[in-house]
């Protein structure tokens, strides 16, 4: 079978009719173009991605148009979803991933939510620096965590902020800037437009 160069179970068995592909994926040429020295535990599903030099645990779920750059270890049960990646990165058991994720260079526990949107800033022009997330953690939406960081055990983290300093065990951490309510605006805004057009006419 042209894939078993670059599919493989931790037993040497090769199960790619376990792999959740679509149609598009069922000429194995196709596959060996998507999957590079993958090892992988058992019942594990993979959908329309790329995934290089990895290692899967068992029962680990990747969606549709991800990618798993090398030195990426995903453990037990992790999930994946739509248009992430992932890179030299170490992923705890049961922990998910969320779409249009990006973790990069990163220590991740179990039993972690990576919200949607979420990136780990791993580059400061010069150098790579590591991200270090706690077990339990939940990582809000549209977060950004820029590294080097450690966040702590239990630690949450609110959607949409900016964290570059420690997170302790437990805490949550907020960064925005606070929201302001300018009431009538939209409608004074499209009365000046009116008035604008009627003033050009």
């Amino acid at each position: 079978m042209c894939a078993a160069s670059c599919f493989r179970t931790e037993h040497g068995r090769h199960r790619l009719a376990e792999i959740a592909r679509p149609r598009q994926l069922q000429d194995q040429q196709r596959l060996v173009d998507l999957l590079h020295d993958v090892v992988a535990g058992d019942r594990v599903r993979i959908g329309a991605s790329v995934i290089e030099e990895s290692r899967l645990g068992d029962d680990v779920v990747i969606g549709h148009f991800d990618r798993l750059r090398p030195n990426t270890a995903l453990g037990d049960a992790v999930e994946v979803g739509t248009h992430a990646e992932v890179k030299n990165s170490v992923i705890g058991a049961r922990s998910r991933i969320s779409h249009f994720s990006c973790v990069l260079d990163s220590d991740v526990g179990e039993d972690v939510n990576i919200g949607a949107g979420t990136v780990t800033c791993n580059y400061d022009g010069i150098a790579k620096h590591r991200t270090v997330i706690g077990d339990g953690v939940f990582v809000g939406s549209d977060s950004t965590l820029v590294a080097p960081l450690h966040i702590g055990t239990g630690a949450y983290i609110g959607a949409g902020s900016v964290i570059s300093e420690a997170v302790p065990e437990g805490a949550l951490a907020v960064e925005r800037t606070e929201q302001r309510i300018f009431r009538g605006w939209a409608e004074r805004r499209r009365r000046r437009a009116a008035h604008t057009t009627e003033a050009s006419a």
